[in-house]
């Protein structure tokens, strides 16, 4: 098996040196050459949509706490509101 690394690097000795082994190559090669550079396109593509994907979760976990205050300080309004009706009815 060919280490994906050196076709990369020297795509044209590994041409080479199939021919020498009686294997003409070039179009594989080529092919290899074109679906790795569709992968890391795909993987870029895929870490882009996953780092965004992180980015709204960490805005939907704000946006829950914003309201878990904001419930929380209503709760407290009330309260306070209540403790003055009390306190003016007496």
């Amino acid at each position: 098996m060919i280490d994906i690394k050196l076709i990369r690097s020297n795509p044209e000795r590994v041409k080479e040196d199939c021919k020498k082994k009686g294997y003409n190559l070039d179009k594989e090669i080529d092919r290899i050459l074109e679906l790795d550079k569709q992968r890391k396109e795909v993987l870029r593509t895929l870490e882009s949509i996953r780092a965004e994907l992180n980015r709204v979760s960490k805005i939907i976990g704000i946006l829950k706490r914003v309201k878990e205050i904001e419930k929380e300080e209503g709760e407290i309004l009330k309260d306070w509101k209540r403790q003055l009706n009390e306190k003016t009815s007496r």
